[in-house]
């Protein structure tokens, strides 16, 4: 955009944008040399053609579609809800380990459950969703 051409027609765009007179003018000007008219029974066409039965057909899918993403969604988050609160109430109340070994025991503890309530989890969804 340094140009010097380009600079100018955004500066004349900005004059365009601020008067009204200036911008029908444009808009006119536009349509009378690039414009193209659509055809006279467009409007009719568009609607005769939406409410054919496989235009209707896939607006439900869509539909339908988002509902189930929204399900899905729904899903995730109330897994993610139990999981946390499953964390929250299975493990051990937490206090400074007194040894290596005891810290050692614990995150070891933690990572075993966290494994395996992930993999639950995946588990889960495969056979919900049949993506095995």
């Amino acid at each position: 955009m340094n140009q010097p051409n380009a600079r100018i027609y955004l500066e004349t765009l900005e004059e365009i944008a601020e008067s009204d007179d200036l911008l029908n003018a444009f808009a006119d000007e536009t349509l009378r040399h690039y414009g193209l008219t659509a055809p006279h029974d467009f409007a009719d066409s568009v609607m005769k053609k939406s409410r054919t039965l496989n235009i209707q057909a896939v607006a439900k899918t869509n539909q339908a579609s988002r509902k189930l993403q929204l399900l899905i969604y729904g899903l995730r988050v109330g897994v993610a809800v139990a999981g946390a609160l499953v964390l929250l109430f299975a493990l051990p109340p937490w206090s400074e380990p007194h040894s290596p070994s005891e810290r050692t025991r614990i995150e070891t503890q933690i990572a075993s459950r966290s494994h395996f309530i992930s993999d639950s989890l995946t588990d889960f969804s495969y056979e919900i969703f049949d993506w095995r």
